[in-house]
């Protein structure tokens, strides 16, 4: 008799829709940041848990749940390793001012 072969699904990978970008040295000396790495928001489509957290375009994430960002691809590995449905917290500056928010994530489409 053949083995039989179950196909376990991999499970749902976290979902933030938003789009990100190092913001460069030289940006983060003209606002006053200095060293400190930073996620420039480039766009947070409307309806994405981004956007239900309150972010949009040109914020900036400073920390992800309770982290310094360091950058774009251990941000998005980070929200991807958190299940659908978990509640992250974020905080971003908008305007010079820290903006401590909780996202909920949503499932990758």
């Amino acid at each position: 008799m053949p083995p039989i072969e179950i196909a376990i699904p991999a499970p749902p990978k976290g979902y933030s829709g938003v789009y990100v970008s190092p913001l460069n040295a030289g940006l983060r000396r003209q606002l006053g940041i200095g060293n400190q790495p930073v996620l420039d928001v480039l766009f947070a489509p409307e309806g994405s848990p981004a956007s239900r957290a309150g972010l949009q375009a040109e914020d900036l994430i400073v920390e992800f749940l309770g982290k310094p960002v360091t950058d774009r691809d251990a941000f998005n590995d980070a929200v991807e390793s958190l299940a659908p449905g978990t509640p992250a917290s974020l905080v971003y500056l908008r305007d010079g001012k820290r903006m401590p928010v909780t996202m909920t994530v949503g499932e990758r489409p």
